[in-house]
């Protein structure tokens, strides 16, 4: 395979850009998650953003993860538990989200439990408790940091851009490229799951030979934190592509792994899983 553009060099091509047209309006009409808050009250499927395979660029509609939740009703709600560790401590997790913008997750470790969320508005953590920066952070990789969040902006016509295709993760100069080829999508967004929200490019990254969006990578825009979020393993539930690992790196360091032993799909429902705690 011969030299390919590198995923670094595009990202520095687009950096500029993308501020100057859309840090304004992401911060006026902020998309992506900050879709409605927490609500009894069942959304209409004219509310719920379903994706249209014409409103994304076609390889992207052959992509495995353009799952077929969510495109129509009757899978909005995903549950998932496994196992999960983080600096040097494992536990168990669950981890509950529904379309398009509500998430919850529960992680029981050797001090006990704790829950943290966002409910369509503001993210949340359990009663009695602080929301602490690694809290967002988890938020930011379940939500902001998977593949199928990358199909529901192009739905909700947050601004994609495609940086292109046929690139590879470092640049071999002079030497022939053997790791996967990437196709590149570059997504400015409000990262809501923080306090207080930031402006935040992101890059998704689409493998050429497994059609899957493996690889999330972005520097955060406020302490300049390198982060890579890695699905290296996929499992099929009811006919659609749901992560089987999914860990997050940062500065080259694993900070979060975890595991999905068991995922169930169902329709969305009206309770208060994903309500503030009061």
């Amino acid at each position: 395979m011969k030299y390919r553009p590198t995923i670094e060099n595009g990202f520095q091509a687009v950096q500029r850009v993308l501020v100057r047209r859309f840090f304004l309006p992401f911060f006026l009409f902020p998309l992506g998650l900050a879709f409605a808050q927490c609500s009894l009250t069942q959304p209409s499927q004219a509310q719920i953003p379903y994706v249209q395979p014409g409103s994304i660029p076609p390889r992207l509609a052959l992509s495995g993860n353009f799952n077929a939740r969510l495109q129509g009703p009757g899978n909005e709600r995903l549950v998932m538990t496994g196992t999960i560790i983080r600096a040097a401590t494992s536990g168990t997790f669950t981890l509950t989200s529904q379309i398009p913008n509500m998430i919850r997750l529960d992680v029981t470790e050797s001090g006990g439990t704790r829950t943290v969320g966002f409910d369509g508005a503001q993210s949340w953590v359990s009663a009695g408790a602080d929301l602490q920066a690694s809290d967002a952070d988890l938020l930011e990789t379940v939500t902001y940091d998977m593949a199928e969040q990358l199909f529901l902006m192009f739905q909700e016509h947050s601004p994609v851009r495609t940086l292109g295709y046929n690139f590879g993760l470092s640049p071999n100069v002079g030497k022939k490229y053997v790791g996967p080829a990437y196709g590149v999508f570059v997504v400015p967004t409000s990262v809501r799951v923080t306090v207080p929200p930031r402006f935040q490019n992101k890059y998704y990254l689409l493998n050429a030979g497994t059609q899957l969006i493996d690889r999330v990578q972005y520097t955060n825009a406020t302490d300049k934190t390198a982060v890579v979020v890695l699905v290296e393993a996929w499992m099929q539930v009811q006919g659609n592509t749901v992560p089987k690992t999914i860990r997050r790196l940062e500065n080259g360091i694993e900070v979060v792994n975890m595991t999905v032993n068991s995922a169930t799909l169902m329709p969305g429902l009206v309770d208060t899983t994903f309500c503030v705690p009061r």
